[in-house]
């Protein structure tokens, strides 16, 4: 276990902030992932709209942690932006693809 020079485990977190982005990004990872595999027993709204974001958003923390680790911070607002955009820009492909559907062609068999 990781503990400081007192022997302190919530000191250890302190002196390394990127372990604490890291253990978030871990947790909301773990949620998404569940979240998603059980899209059979939950409704599809609660385990796609909610699994999704959370897997986008640890991964986010995940970049901030390497950030702090690194010592190269990033403006907060930058973050915020990329992750409103990877939640939001996929859903307008995907209903902007759904307009300009191909009908698909029929197979020999079914002529």
């Amino acid at each position: 276990m990781l503990k400081d020079a007192n022997g302190n485990v919530a000191g250890a977190l302190s002196t390394a902030p990127a372990l604490g982005f890291w253990l978030a990004d871990y947790t909301l990872q773990l949620v998404g992932v569940l979240l998603i595999v059980l899209r059979g027993t939950l409704p599809d709204a609660i385990s796609i709209l909610l699994g999704v974001p959370l897997l986008l958003g640890g991964t986010l923390l995940l970049f901030i942690g390497l950030e702090r680790y690194l010592g190269q911070e990033r403006k907060p607002w930058i973050n915020i932006r990329l992750l409103v955009g990877f939640v939001l820009v996929p859903r307008q492909l995907e209903k902007s693809l759904a307009r300009h559907t191909i009908p698909p062609v029929p197979r020999y068999s079914d002529r």
